[in-house]
This record gives structure tokens, C-alpha cells and sequence, in this order.
């Protein structure tokens, strides 16, 4: 017997019942709890503002969401498959993008503050600071994340500014990651926001452009009332998320979302899950000496304001930290 074949295939699959068959095929479909990696950007905070202040909506419904791997195969295989990809979708909250310019289809879904990590690069660090320390009681904003990944220079160049701007505006924070090695980059033209993105922007550079910007707006008015009917496929509101679910899983269909406004998909790697190997060991060795400097110096600098930390976060008598500090790497996933 062909053994290959025998692992590989279940002929009396059909026969089996049908709640244990849907059983089946919603087990097989991808982990979704996986955590993913959102690295800080400008469209981090677009959430944050009111809808009506941005000028291209588009952009708002993809501002935190995050690839979680290529689209299965299983909706492909039957009509009662199709059927269980469709509820699961549902049930997970998962979507589907796709790349024009690639053809490669992509299954996303919202970051989520619980299992994902926010990750902040050295460019974008001034920025993500400035946030935390100017808005510190808006609901889901970058405080209230509970995984936070800092590229390693920043802490070790000086701790203070992360505990006087960022720390002690956080409350939920549980786990903070140290970034060692090769740092992940925003894409090209994520670094900043496009010209114009808000409304009372778009006149304040060319007064000589408000005639077109009235002329942009209603035609914007225009698709948007078009999104409203279910008629663009590019730019389906909320509220039509779950029609748009049923009816588009093909890969070829026009109406598929485009994948550009999502980021590459990266894992969390913490050295002390590594096998470490010869010359690797002593480096591992350095870089835990290294974490536990960094904790000495945060926990040194929260001293003076140790009062003003979230009790879940700090220890307000002793000034110790509560939460997780470990040394990673990002590895980039296909």
C-alpha cells in the first residue's frame, strides 16, 4: 500500500456526519490567535480622530489591522467547506486583501491589544513618544497597549525619556520587548501622512486648490453614497463587512480589497527560546546582561515618580516593575 496516499487521503469522509464533518473543516482552518507584530506609524492614530476629519475613509478601516498569513485553500474544496470558511470569517473576524501588483491574496484581521505586540522603531520613536505624553486618557490610544516592542537603542541611549513620556502614561502594559539585531522598516511612504490627509489641511498650502478640493469632495460624497448602496468593492463601509464576507473569497474578483494598506507580517522571537550553540551561547549570555542593566536603570529612573505609575504596572512602594522584559528578534513570515 502506497503509504504516502494513505496519509493523505479519507475516503469515507463524506459519509461521516455532517456536524462532525463542519467540525472538521472549521478545526482545519488557520490559527487566528497567533500574535502578530503592528509596527507604529502615522496611521496608528487615525482611529483616534473623528471620521468625518479625515479625507480619504479608506484608510481608516485598515489603520490597525495586520496580515495573519496567506488565504487557505479549504474554501476552494466544496460548497460545504465554502459554507464553514464563510462562518468562520464571521466568527474570527477575518478578511481577505489581495496585491494587484503581486496577485497575492492575504488573510487579515484588527490588531488586538490582548495577544499583539506594537512595535516602535527608532524613526518613529520621537513621534510615539509625543503621542503618549499628549494624549493620555484617550480610549485606545498607545498607552493602553499591554505588549510594547522598543528597538534596543532606544532604551539603551537613555531611559529616562521612556519612563517620563511613555511608561508613566501607560496602564495595562505586560510585557515589554527589547529588539535586538536587524530592525524592521516601514514600507516606502509610511513614514509620514499623505499631503492633505486631514480636512483642515487640505487648503491651508494652495488656497488656489479649493475649487478642486470642493470639486474632490463631492465626488468623494458621490462614492461614499456608492459604499453605502454595496456597490464598490474597494471601499465597503462596516456595516457591509459581512455581506462582503459571503461574496468574495475568489482570489480573481474585482471587488477584493487591496492589500497595500496592510503591513508585512512579522513574529516576536524571544533569544532565550533559541537553542544557543557555541560562539552563540556568550552572546545570549551578554545580551541577558544586558536586559537586566536595562531593568536596573528603568526601575532606578521610576524611583522619583514611583507615585505617579499605574499600581498594575509599577510597584508604587518598592518601584519595581511588574511586567515581562525580554530580549527578541522580529523574524519577517511569508
Amino acid at each position: 500500500m502506497n503509504r504516502s496516499k494513505e496519509l493523505t487521503t479519507f475516503h469515507p469522509f463524506p459519509r461521516l456526519p455532517v456536524e462532525l464533518r463542519r467540525q472538521i473543516w472549521f478545526h482545519s482552518m488557520p490559527e487566528t490567535q497567533v500574535p502578530a507584530v503592528y509596527m507604529y506609524n502615522w496611521r496608528w492614530n487615525l482611529e483616534l480622530v473623528e471620521r468625518e476629519s479625515v479625507r480619504y475613509q479608506s484608510l481608516i478601516e485598515y489603520a490597525r489591522h495586520v496580515d495573519i498569513g496567506p488565504v487557505p485553500d479549504i474554501p476552494w474544496a466544496s460548497l460545504e467547506a465554502r459554507a464553514m470558511t464563510m462562518e468562520w470569517s464571521r466568527k474570527m473576524q477575518v478578511q481577505v486583501l489581495v496585491n494587484w501588483d503581486t496577485k497575492q491574496s492575504r488573510t487579515v484581521r484588527r490588531w488586538r491589544k490582548e495577544t499583539d505586540v506594537l512595535y516602535v522603531n527608532c524613526d518613529q520613536w520621537v513621534e510615539f513618544r509625543d503621542w503618549c505624553r499628549v494624549q493620555p486618557n484617550v480610549p485606545g490610544a498607545a498607552q493602553h497597549v499591554r505588549h510594547l516592542a522598543l528597538a534596543a537603542s532606544v532604551l539603551c541611549e537613555d531611559t529616562r525619556e521612556f519612563c517620563f513620556d511613555v511608561l508613566r502614561h501607560m496602564e495595562e502594559l505586560e510585557t515589554l520587548s527589547v529588539v535586538w539585531g536587524p530592525q524592521p522598516e516601514l514600507p516606502m511612504g509610511e513614514e509620514y501622512p499623505p499631503k492633505g490627509l486631514y480636512r483642515h489641511e487640505a487648503g491651508s498650502d494652495d488656497d488656489d486648490d479649493d475649487d478642486d478640493d470642493d470639486d474632490d469632495d463631492e465626488g468623494r460624497e458621490e462614492e461614499e453614497e456608492e459604499e453605502e448602496e454595496g456597490e464598490d468593492g474597494y471601499h465597503v463601509m462596516e456595516e457591509e463587512d459581512e455581506e462582503w464576507q459571503d461574496d468574495d473569497w475568489e482570489t480573481e474578483s474585482e471587488e477584493l480589497r487591496p492589500l497595500s494598506d496592510v503591513q508585512p507580517r512579522y513574529q516576536v522571537v524571544p533569544y532565550s527560546t533559541m537553542t544557543m550553540t557555541g560562539p552563540m551561547k556568550y552572546v545570549y549570555r551578554g545580551l541577558d546582561r544586558l536586559m537586566n542593566q536595562l531593568r536596573e536603570n528603568i526601575e532606578s529612573d521610576v524611583g522619583p515618580i514611583k507615585e505617579d505609575m499605574n499600581p498594575s504596572v509599577v510597584d508604587q512602594e518598592t518601584g519595581k516593575l511588574k511586567f515581562t522584559m525580554q530580549v527578541v528578534k522580529l523574524n519577517w513570515e511569508v
